[in-house]
């Protein structure tokens, strides 16, 4: 551990791994840092992977960050270094929460685990708008296991996960809840992909506006530079709400630009108060749909 001492919240280290939370055949001891709101290694998620950024992780030195129940409160975004795992002990009583444009940050970093834990971004206000997790020119990336809690009130809109650039982004077993309030003017996105590989495999996603005339969209899917995304979905679902329009999936140009997705037993559910439409539409097949 970062101390290099045996201290009370590190005694739970051994624990979990006895449980099967933690494969330990995959880290030196020395390369786990528990994060506890007294007694571990570090009081706060951010500064322990801070302090595992410079220890140079790689493929032969690669670093968990456990942390134990809490709720942890970070100043700023959180960015984790290539071959890293921040991993919680559930993602009911393990709590990282920030109010702010960003909570997690990650550019150009590659084998990144998060797991077993809730990540919650709120703003009231402001004009930066609110994103839960953002990855960029990241490869081989696995969020499962995560609740993700976005609420924004500000100019600019809420967004989910933001994902530019990447490849072997997948999303397993994540419960997204994304929230505009009705001061937001922007656009609330439970996904909002830029050019990136995704898989999304047993995740729900609801994605709600209490504006009139603002969207909230499950799906958005861009190509900037003429990208080739590959999307699939598995047994996930998209639902959207809002006052009087929406989309559940947005494209900008045609699927030939894009690549393909796929969705293999979903559901895209979207309902809207007013004049705006409800759509639902189930998709059961063993080769799968792209999208028009």
């Amino acid at each position: 551990n970062a101390d290099r001492a045996i201290n009370a919240a590190d005694a739970t280290v051994l624990a979990n791994i006895l449980s099967g939370n933690l494969d330990a055949a995959d880290y030196d001891l020395a390369n786990i840092v528990v994060v506890a709101p007294q007694g571990g290694d570090f009081t706060s998620p951010r500064d322990a992977l801070t302090w595992v950024a410079g220890q140079s992780p790689s493929a032969a030195n690669r670093f968990v960050v456990l942390v134990a129940p809490g709720e942890y409160t970070v100043p700023a975004s959180m960015s984790i270094p290539s071959y890293t795992t921040l991993r919680g002990y559930d993602r009911v009583n393990c709590r990282i929460i920030r109010s702010g444009s960003f909570l997690l940050q990650t550019t150009g970093h590659t084998h990144i685990v998060v797991q077993d834990l809730s990540l919650i971004n709120e703003q009231s206000s402001g004009t930066g708008g609110t994103r839960g997790v953002f990855f960029e020119d990241c490869t081989n990336v696995l969020v499962s296991h995560v609740d993700l809690l976005v609420t924004d009130g500000g100019t600019v809109g809420a967004l989910g996960f933001v994902l530019s650039d990447c490849t072997g982004i997948r999303l397993e077993e994540v419960k997204a809840t994304v929230t505009a309030l009705p001061a937001c003017i922007g656009t609330a996105y439970g996904i909002y992909d830029s050019g990136a590989d995704v898989n999304v495999r047993d995740c729900d996603f609801f994605v709600l506006h209490n504006r009139a005339s603002t969207n909230a969209i499950g799906l958005y899917v861009g190509n900037p530079g003429g990208t080739q995304p590959q999307i699939r979905l598995d047994g996930s679902t998209l639902k959207t709400w809002t006052a009087t329009a929406l989309f559940n999936l947005y494209m900008l140009k045609a699927l030939e630009t894009y690549g393909w997705i796929r969705f293999f037993d979903c559901e895209l559910d979207g309902g809207a108060m007013g004049d705006g439409q409800s759509i639902r539409w189930h998709c059961r097949t063993e080769d799968g749909v792209a999208v028009p």
